[in-house]
C-alpha cells in the first residue's frame, strides 16, 4: 500500500525525486519533520499516506507547477455561422407586443370573462 501511495505521489508531482528543486527540497523537509515521525507513530493509519498528501503540500506551496500539456496538432474545429436566416438572431414577428395588449384589452371588454382579464393582464406583462 505504501508503494501505491509513493508511485502515486512521485508520478503526479515528479519534483520530489529531485532534491535541487524547490518541490524536492520542501518535500524532503516535510518528510523528515519530527512532527511528522510523531504523526506516524500516533495515528499509524496516516502513514502510508502522509508521504502522498506531504507530496500535493509541497507542491502547492510552491505554486503548484505542473508540466503543460502541449497543444493538439493539426487543424482546430472551426465553427462557421449558419446560412439560414432563422435562429436566436432570426426577425421576430411583425405583430407588436402593444397591439397584443390591446387586443386582449378589447377581448376582455367584449366578453367581461375573467379568463379573458388574465389573458389580458399576462399579455401586459410579458
Amino acid at each position: 500500500m505504501k508503494v501505491q501511495y509513493i508511485a502515486a505521489a512521485e508520478e503526479e508531482v515528479p519534483d520530489i525525486k529531485d532534491e535541487s528543486t524547490v518541490v524536492g527540497k520542501q518535500f524532503k523537509a516535510l518528510v523528515s519533520d519530527p512532527l511528522i515521525e510523531k504523526l506516524r507513530k500516533q495515528v499509524p493509519e496516516i502513514g502510508h499516506q502522509i508521504e502522498y498528501i506531504l507530496a500535493h503540500a509541497a507542491n502547492s506551496i510552491n505554486g503548484g507547477a505542473r508540466a503543460k500539456k502541449q497543444a493538439a496538432v493539426g487543424n482546430k474545429l472551426k465553427v462557421s455561422p449558419s446560412s439560414s436566416p432563422f435562429g436566436a438572431g432570426a426577425a421576430k414577428s411583425s405583430v407588436s407586443a402593444k397591439s397584443k395588449v390591446t387586443d386582449a384589452y378589447s377581448r376582455f371588454e367584449k366578453s367581461g370573462s375573467p379568463e379573458e382579464w388574465v389573458a389580458a393582464r399576462i399579455a401586459k406583462y410579458k
